[in-house]
């Protein structure tokens, strides 16, 4: 084998070391570059987004509104007592009940036993069920039910059940009331 001359030994360093570069600008540099261009470009996305956001809004004004919304909210409540309507409070139930009981003494109607049931959801309305069992006279039962219609709060009657006890004239009521 012959020595090689200075010119082919600068030349064959200039190959390699190209070749070598080659391999590192494809195979290392140019994975990196790209991963390092997408990651500029999902900071600056980032950025974007967060400099579009508004900063919240002051304290002071949403808390006025918040507590004219309440008596907003209020006076609507009132004005739907006053139209028959119900707003769900306990109180108002127990409120109801007392009006039936005492429609139902007025009327000589006895009530032997009301007992609260499961509430039912309808799209009106979150009623709450109470069985009842009651005993009067046919005709007093009647005036019950009109005397129930006239009632400015709402109230439902479902699965009347009539049996009659003896020879008294005296009808034993099961019924289930929606309130």
């Amino acid at each position: 084998m012959r020595k090689l001359t200075k010119l082919e030994k600068f030349g064959l360093i200039a190959a390699i070391v190209v070749c070598g570069s080659y391999y590192y600008m494809n195979k290392i540099y140019d994975p990196e570059a790209k991963s390092l261009k997408k990651t500029v470009q999902q900071l600056n996305s980032a950025i974007k987004k967060y400099n579009a956001t508004d900063e919240p809004p002051a304290v002071g004004p949403v808390r006025k509104r918040v507590e004219r919304l309440k008596k907003e909210l209020e006076k609507i409540t009132a004005k739907l007592k006053e139209a028959g309507g119900r707003t769900g409070d306990p109180s108002e139930i127990t409120g109801i009940l007392a009006k039936i009981t005492s429609l139902a003494r007025q009327n000589q109607i006895m009530v032997v036993k009301m007992t609260p049931d499961r509430e039912v959801r309808e799209t009106l309305f979150n009623w709450a069920v109470f069985r009842a069992e009651l005993t009067g006279g046919y005709h007093n039962f009647h005036q019950f039910i009109q005397d129930l219609e006239k009632m400015s709060q709402p109230v439902q009657m479902r699965n009347l059940n009539l049996t009659t006890k003896g020879e008294s004239g005296l009808i034993a009521i099961d019924i289930t009331l929606l309130i």
